[in-house]
């Protein structure tokens, strides 16, 4: 799973807000799962479950490309605009649209099944 937070710093210690000078970042954050015990899986068992994060990291890497694209997209229009009244909506329309691509992206691979991010299904006995 991979959530961010865009930030956006109007004013960079000076008096009054200049666009060019408007600092745009954000935290991304990329959660993986864990085993609790790994010493629990036979080694083949194992070999899948590490085959998995791996292909799942990978998927979620695209996600952290995604954001990290939207944030130049949206420096470069708050830096172009001739004031800074509308940075807050600029931003939040960015996010918006980062959020659709997330998603869509997410559709695409079916969460990252289609790239190879599926953990082997076990038949129920019986």
């Amino acid at each position: 799973y991979t959530a961010w937070r865009l930030h956006v710093a109007p004013w960079g210690g000076q008096r009054e807000c200049d666009p060019r000078s408007v600092a745009v970042s954000a935290v991304i954050t990329v959660t993986l799962p864990e085993l609790a015990d790994m010493r629990a899986l036979a080694p083949a068992e194992l070999n899948l479950w590490n085959g998995y994060v791996r292909e799942l990291a990978q998927h979620e890497q695209r996600h952290v490309e995604l954001v990290e694209s939207g944030i130049k997209e949206l420096a470069q229009e708050i830096h172009s605009s001739p004031d800074c009244n509308r940075i807050y909506s600029i931003a939040r329309s960015h996010d918006l649209r980062i959020n659709a691509r997330s998603a869509q992206l997410d559709v695409e691979t079916e969460h990252g099944r289609t790239e190879g991010a599926r953990y082997p299904e076990v038949a129920s006995p019986g």
